[in-house]
C-alpha cells in the first residue's frame, strides 16, 4: 500500500493511502471513475482524487462540506475563462491577486471553505453581482 504523510487530513491529522474509484464510489458504474486513483485519509475521514493516470493529488485532502465549497467555487471562476474570453492563466493571475496569495499557490483545489466562498464573492464582483 502506498502511503503519504505529507497529505494530512484536516479533520484527524492522518496521512492518506492511495485508493481506486471503487473504494470511494463502490456502487459506481462508470468505468472511468472506477479506474481513477485517490489519496483517501488513513482513517477514512477525507479524500481527494489525482491528476489522470498518475499518483499526483489535484489538491489537498477535502471533506464532503469542502469538496463541495471547491465545487462551487470552480462553477464561478471556470466561466471567467471558459465563456468570458479570459485566458486561464490571466484568470489565475486575478484572482492570486484578489485573495492576496502567490499566483503558483492559487489553486481552488487547495483552498478551504472561506476562501472558496472569497473566490465566488469575486468573481460575482468582478461580473457585477450577476
Amino acid at each position: 500500500m502506498t502511503e503519504r504523510k505529507d497529505l494530512v487530513c484536516p479533520v484527524c491529522g492522518g496521512g492518506a493511502e492511495i485508493v481506486s474509484g471503487k473504494d470511494i464510489y463502490p456502487l459506481a458504474k462508470k468505468i472511468s471513475l472506477c479506474e481513477s486513483r485517490f489519496w483517501r485519509c488513513v482513517n477514512g475521514c477525507s479524500y481527494v482524487g489525482c491528476h489522470p493516470r498518475t499518483h499526483k493529488p489535484l489538491g489537498t485532502l477535502a471533506t464532503a462540506d469542502m469538496r463541495w465549497a471547491r465545487m462551487k467555487a470552480h462553477e464561478a471562476f471556470d466561466v471567467l475563462w471558459r465563456d468570458k474570453g479570459m485566458r486561464r492563466p490571466t484568470a489565475y493571475r486575478w484572482l492570486a491577486g484578489e485573495l492576496g496569495l502567490e499566483y503558483g499557490k492559487c489553486h481552488i483545489g487547495s483552498m478551504d471553505i472561506e476562501t472558496c466562498r472569497k473566490v465566488v464573492e469575486a468573481v460575482e464582483k468582478l461580473r457585477g453581482g450577476q
